[in-house]
């Protein structure tokens, strides 16, 4: 199954302020969520149903719709 990876415009706009070097290692993160949105080193946030991911010195916070695994 795939996801969709879907990102607010709030955040978009926060990537392309960002240099490329580190806004193309986000992104690369952030499209590998599609085939797998639970990778081995995101953690499921505590009292919530998001999960993060980091990617060098920033962190992904992002939460799952759809099958629950």
């Amino acid at each position: 199954m795939m996801y969709h990876v879907v990102l607010p415009s709030k955040v978009q706009k926060q990537l392309d302020k960002l240099p490329d070097k580190i806004a193309m290692q986000l992104e690369t993160h952030l499209l590998a969520l599609r085939m797998n949105p639970r990778p081995q080193n995101s953690i499921k946030l505590e009292g919530e149903e998001s999960y993060r991911l980091k990617s060098g010195n920033y962190r992904i916070i992002y939460d799952i719709n759809g099958h629950q695994r």
